[in-house]
């Protein structure tokens, strides 16, 4: 896989793992049901630290919630878009799906609490280049 295919990939998963461990101590031993409110409490708490860059290419910028769903908007610094660019990372959706349905921190403590994870991508000029949905049911 070449490297401008990776980034989006494991940009994706470091961030699920990252919330779904803000999940995971938050909800603690309380029910598989996650609110809105509590969903924005863990996003704020993550957004704390950022922006930060998770490569050299690629900048998280913001952590968002909204109903049943973590959005996680990053910034590709190095980037402009062109008529590829979404396909590109589009296409990789499956590699994102196998990454964060394997990964038991996300999977456990988002997804299989009916969670969906949200990704969306801008360029270099915050230009939105697409956004990727990986939903409870394409870990099944």
């Amino acid at each position: 896989m070449k490297k401008e295919q990776r980034i989006p990939i494991l940009v994706a998963t470091i961030a699920s793992v990252g919330a779904a461990t803000f999940v995971s101590s938050y909800m603690s031993k309380r029910s598989n049901d996650i609110s809105l409110e509590s969903l924005q409490k863990i996003a704020s708490q993550y957004a704390k630290g950022l922006p930060m860059m998770v490569d050299k290419e690629t900048q998280l910028e913001a952590v968002g919630a909204a109903e049943s769903e973590i959005i996680y908007s990053y910034r590709l610094i190095n980037v402009e878009t062109d008529s590829s660019l979404q396909s590109r990372i589009v296409s990789m959706k499956q590699g994102m799906i196998n990454r964060n349905c394997s990964t038991p921190e996300t999977r456990d403590n988002l997804l299989n609490k009916g969670i969906t994870m949200k990704y969306d991508y801008y360029d270099k000029n915050r230009m939105h280049i697409t956004s990727v949905e990986i939903k409870p049911s394409d870990c099944r």
